[in-house]
């Protein structure tokens, strides 16, 4: 990116005194001369718009990385995991294998029984008789997927 900056100014430069040196020359200059001078002007100016453009894309595309890294910390800071499964603020539960790896919150969702999957990477939690169970259950009714 340091490259195209240097670029975009040495065009703007560039432009600026082909500028300079038409204004000096003022009636001296010949017509064709004059003409060759603006054309390398505008070119010069085109480049450094280019270059302008290429850098508020980079810009841009730091500033959405940012936001993004911005995001998955403070989800890190208030993810908790209880039992097999992951919450988030209350929330979830949430596929423990998809935020491992690929840092993707899924929710599980009921199968069957005491089984629930997740709906991105096909993992199968078993709910036996432990604390999780609980949760998951009170989970379930709170959201309706159990009468």
């Amino acid at each position: 990116m340091l490259d195209t900056i240097t670029g975009a100014l040495e065009s703007v430069k560039a432009a600026v005194d082909i500028g300079k040196i038409i204004i000096d020359s003022g009636k001296a200059i010949d017509v064709a001369n004059y003409k060759y001078k603006i054309a390398e002007l505008l070119s010069l100016l085109a480049e450094a718009k280019i270059s302008i453009t290429e850098i508020n894309d980079e810009i841009v595309s730091r500033d959405e990385k940012i936001k993004k890294l911005e995001e998955e910390l403070k989800i890190k800071e208030d993810i908790k995991i209880e039992g097999v499964f992951y919450w988030l603020n209350g929330d979830g539960p949430f596929c423990t294998k998809c935020w491992d790896n690929d840092r993707k919150l899924i929710r599980v969702v009921p199968t069957y029984a005491w089984t629930c999957k997740c709906p991105a990477c096909k993992n199968v939690y078993e709910q036996g008789n432990n604390p999780e169970r609980e949760l998951y259950h009170a989970w379930l009714l709170k959201n309706g997927f159990m009468p």
